[in-house]
């Protein structure tokens, strides 16, 4: 998930929908009774600007309250945070640890950023084949831009024997399960 752009607008803020003043209203009652999704849906609000002003250190103050409740959606948001500097200042090795915890919960879009680092070598050594894991158990668990990602791997041939029937398959199943280009997103 990557607040502030689309991408959590379909993983983050999408499960809320559009939400009007009343309903913000009951999310943040239900976010006061310890509620720890109404905690990631709050944070949310913040990290896309719905119906506040956009703040990210607030989005990451009402993701660090869920997270502590055991939102594993709130996990992957306080490591992507960090991944991207919003609101914090931009530290690998802590987004690798709110993901790891994110990942550890089962949560996908946690894993698919682990790849993402390991891939790019950001905060850790570059490892195309630890990408490759990532991504493996993040597609099996359905996400989208992971199977996207190992497609690119077998077209590039990063990690893996270069393969185009292998990088048609995992494209195909990245369309089928609803991967759109970040170009048209």
């Amino acid at each position: 998930m990557r607040p502030g752009s689309t991408h959590v607008c379909r993983n983050g803020v999408g499960e809320w929908g559009i939400l009007e003043p009343g309903e913000i209203a009951q999310l943040q009652q239900a976010a006061a009774k310890g509620n720890a999704k109404a905690m990631n849906g709050i944070g949310d609000l913040y990290a896309n600007g719905q119906g506040v002003r956009q703040d990210y250190r607030q989005a990451m103050t009402w993701y660090r309250k869920a997270a502590a409740k055991g939102s594993a959606s709130a996990m992957a948001n306080v490591g992507t945070l960090y991944f991207y500097g919003r609101g914090v200042r931009q530290e690998y090795g802590n987004a690798l640890v709110w993901l790891r915890r994110a990942a550890a919960a089962g949560n996908a879009g946690g894993m698919d950023l682990i790849g993402i680092l390991y891939y790019c070598g950001r905060g850790v050594p570059k490892n195309y084949t630890k990408a490759m894991t990532w991504w493996r158990k993040a597609a099996a668990l359905g996400d989208v831009d992971a199977m996207h990602y190992i497609g690119s791997l077998y077209a590039l041939g990063d990690g893996v024997s270069r393969s185009d029937p292998k990088a048609m398959t995992w494209f195909r199943r990245a369309a089928i399960a609803g991967y759109r280009s970040p170009a048209i997103r």
